[in-house]
């Protein structure tokens, strides 16, 4: 049993991560034949209706990083969306007198407003859809007293297994092709006749990809400090950092960085040299054993980091363009008064022209009404007691992320606010659950 201490609260046992990479593999051989996507499906929902409310938010966790080739076909909805009805379903039903007022209310006139916008602004039912799951998700979980069977220890290690175990597949594309349609290939141009195509796993794009590594390794740190988790912490985190420096982002070394030295001004004001020790070493040993990988990858990073010294570097070009973007929603919303407060529908972009910028993105989207609604939604979700011990350091990284991203009506987005909002309330469970930074394996549980 690999423990965090000798006493742990719902230890992970190694045959469910088995089954979980199991039902993972059916998915990606789903792409071959969507009889056995549905297999897959079925198998997860008959397990999320016998699991209860913890177990259930590791499961959809881990299968998060599946979502964009969970279909029986590329333009169908991803299975992983019904999925989601389960859980939320069963939980309604069982705590449905438990519902905080705040939450609730807010929920309503946030889905209601959202409605509006689809019958009289519009039409964009399937985003509707989407939108009102992730926001029932979120009230089922924490409108209820739901978040008290939670771990956000389990559900961080789930998360990160899901998606390294979705980034293993995703370099299987040799064996299974089909992958490759379901992504929008980015790449970088590095002279005139070459180009270096950026990694993204399974999911869409690499931009999006780099932010799931960016939440893992955000939310492993913050167990780490926590002392809930002590050498997982490097066996996660370091494949995490290799996978995420191949999709090329900047924004993910500038993230990467920031990591680091949370990390570093933790081990320093902990005295915790060996730690340090401990993490340098590997990193040293793995960038030796991949040296010609990382090589390869080093050179497509200069190109593009080299962009901020050029010496007609311009605040477009070391946005990759965004700048400009931004400035042309600027004047579209200011444009338009009415749909300035109202906004232009949900998922709507400018002329086909996605903002690059949630926050751009909501306003334009949900107008000004609609972003009230949404602040004054979240808002409702801190009113619980908790702990904010290093929570806003992962709000920071979070809305570095957001700054460069359409994440607004994003599934992944409001599970980023789960985990957030498991640290704040799942403190104490996690420090039962790591008295110690003592780990021990034989061979059952993590």
């Amino acid at each position: 049993m690999m423990t965090d201490s000798p006493s742990v609260d719902n230890p992970i046992k190694i045959k469910k991560v088995i089954g979980f990479v199991f039902i993972a593999f059916l998915i990606v051989l789903g792409l071959k034949s969507s009889v056995i996507t549905l297999a897959a499906f079925g198998i997860l929902a008959v397990y999320l209706c016998a699991a209860d409310e913890s177990e259930s938010a590791e499961a959809l966790l881990f299968f998060l990083s599946f979502m964009n080739i969970f279909k029986t076909n590329k333009e169908s909805t991803s299975l992983f969306t019904y999925l989601q009805l389960v859980p939320i379903a069963k939980i309604l039903m069982k705590r449905f007198k438990e519902l905080n007022v705040l939450p609730f209310v807010s929920s309503m006139i946030m889905l209601f407003y959202s409605i509006f916008m689809t019958v009289f602004i519009s039409f964009q039912m399937s985003a509707l859809v989407r939108f009102t799951i992730e926001i029932c998700l979120l009230l089922v979980y924490f409108g209820t007293d739901a978040y008290k069977k939670l771990s956000s220890r389990n559900m961080t290690i789930f998360y990160a297994l899901g998606v390294l175990a979705s980034s293993v597949f995703g370099k299987m594309n040799n064996i299974f092709p089909e992958i490759d349609s379901y992504l929008s290939l980015f790449y970088v141009r590095l002279d005139a006749d070459t180009v270096a195509y950026r990694f993204s796993g399974l999911i869409s794009n690499a931009n999006y990809y780099s932010i799931e590594v960016t939440v893992s390794l955000a939310s492993l740190l913050i167990l780490f400090r926590r002392n809930v988790i002590d050498k997982l912490f490097y066996v996660l985190s370091i494949p995490l950092i290799i996978f995420g420096i191949m999709s090329q982002s900047k924004t993910f070394i500038i993230s990467l960085v920031l990591i680091f030295m949370f990390f570093v001004s933790y081990v320093y004001t902990h005295k915790n040299v060996q730690n340090l020790i401990m993490g340098m070493v590997i990193v040293v040993f793995l960038l030796t054993v991949l040296s010609g990988v990382i090589a390869s990858f080093a050179g497509t990073y200069m190109t593009r980091l080299l962009d901020f010294a050029a010496e007609d570097a311009t605040v477009s070009s070391m946005t990759t363009g965004r700048w400009d973007i931004w400035l042309y929603y600027y004047e579209e919303m200011m444009a338009d008064k009415f749909k300035l407060f109202t906004g232009h529908g949900l998922e709507v972009n400018a002329v086909r022209i996605a903002p690059h910028n949630m926050f751009i993105q909501s306003f334009y989207s949900m107008g000004i009404i609609g972003t009230v609604l949404i602040a004054a939604l979240l808002t409702t979700y801190f009113i619980h007691d908790g702990n904010k011990k290093d929570v806003w350091f992962f709000v920071g990284l979070l809305i570095i992320r957001l700054l460069a991203a359409n994440l607004l009506f994003y599934p992944n987005t409001y599970y980023y606010l789960m985990l957030l909002f498991s640290f704040i309330y799942c403190f104490e469970k996690d420090i039962r659950s790591g008295n110690t930074r003592k780990e021990e394996l034989n061979g059952q549980t993590v």
